[in-house]
């Protein structure tokens, strides 16, 4: 086992301002990988990455487009993951920390070009929100209490022959008959184990029965996410607040889109801001099977300002997010597999390595089977 904390920071060096010589923090980003293993436990390794402004300029763009228009990607894994390398030689599991860009990519998509391994196939990568995380007591799989809520396929009011992936790029959202299937594939493995499951579609998926919640097990939402300025309605000041900009939406969004008006609450447009205030206490895990739910204001050293820490902020302990936006059939079928090895008593972090592994099986495209991570403690 390995423990990574990425730590972003700016150079602190001596400046020059009005002829004056001073010391203080320069425009250049540079990166700190500190890396704690049984070898290194007295002194943690350090690893610098120096060029923090093309990490997440340059690269960062490069990573996104590799993956969007499926071409073959033999810089990301050099950039982003050769450094550490060496270090983690003999590793098999990987508590990793992200700060900074790290949080828009998912490390699984990475591919060795000598190998043409990706991560996913070397490492078991385990994301968390802080290291301290890994000291903190985990259940097992097995003493998951056996009930499930699962929200998804809300009525819109839109053109049902608009576009099939779960994000939106206009004010308008269109109808995900993948999101049914999905909900329904669901509900039955699941009721064949033994769990018990509510279901809300269609008509009743909406904000109103999202908030009326109280702590199940599993939480499950499929629809569409925004990350966003301009879907919620909103005056100059509360613009400021980063929980405003994302969120995902239910059953009466369009309307409430288009109109501009009436009030935020139970409007079919859940924002982040709102998500804090749901009651997740004893909730293990929150599936949030839609595009861009990891997306948000990254402040250093403070993580993701968006749906993911929300959620966490209500109580569960466990956040399934996607990193980019998702083709509805692709995730359909992701997220019943990952679902058949979680009713298997398989644990989280294994249910969805094994359920990306299958999908890697059919699909090469890692834009297909890597757009979701899980971040927690499992």
């Amino acid at each position: 086992e390995a423990v990574v904390e990425m730590v972003r920071f700016r150079k602190y060096d001596r400046q020059k301002a009005r002829k004056k010589d001073f010391f203080g923090f320069a425009d250049s980003v540079y990166y700190a990988a500190i890396v704690l293993t049984k070898e290194t436990k007295e002194k943690p390794e350090l690893i610098l990455f120096k060029d923090g402004n093309n990490l997440e300029t340059r690269c960062f763009v490069y990573y996104k487009n590799a993956l969007k228009y499926n071409v073959e990607d033999p810089l990301s894994f050099h950039i982003f993951w050769e450094p550490l390398k060496k270090t983690l030689k003999g590793k098999t599991r990987i508590y990793f920390s992200a700060d900074g860009v790290y949080h828009k990519i998912n490390l699984n998509t990475l591919r060795e070009p000598k190998t043409k391994r990706y991560l996913l196939e070397t490492y078991d990568i385990v994301y968390l929100l802080n290291p301290i995380q890994v000291l903190e007591k985990k259940a097992p799989a097995s003493d998951m209490s056996h009930n499930a809520i699962l929200i998804g396929d809300p009525v819109f009011d839109a053109d049902p022959n608009g576009p099939r992936e779960r994000s939106v790029t206009v004010n308008h959202f269109g109808a995900l008959p993948g999101t049914a299937e999905e909900i329904r594939a669901i509900d039955k493995l699941l009721k064949a184990h033994s769990w018990q499951t509510t279901l809300y579609l269609e008509a009743s998926a909406t904000e109103a029965n999202l908030k009326r919640l109280r702590s199940p097990s599993v939480l499950h939402i499929a629809s569409h996410g925004f990350f966003s300025s301009d879907v919620v309605a909103l005056n100059s000041e509360a613009k400021k607040e980063f929980l405003f900009q994302s969120g995902i939406v239910l059953t009466g969004a369009n309307t409430s889109v288009e109109n501009r008006s009436g009030p935020l609450q139970n409007d079919g447009v859940v924002t982040a801001y709102e998500v804090m205030n749901l009651d997740l206490a004893n909730t293990r895990l929150v599936v949030l099977s839609a595009c861009e739910t990891g997306l948000g204001k990254i402040e250093n050293g403070e993580g993701v300002f968006g749906l993911q820490r929300s959620f966490m902020q209500a109580g569960a302990r466990n956040v399934l997010i996607s990193l980019w936006k998702v083709d509805d059939e692709a995730t359909r079928d992701l997220m019943i597999r990952f679902y058949q090895y979680l009713a298997l008593g398989n644990p989280l972090n294994t249910s969805l390595k094994k359920a990306q592994m299958d999908q890697l099986k059919v699909v090469t495209n890692p834009a297909l089977w890597g757009g979701f991570v899980l971040v927690g403690n499992n």
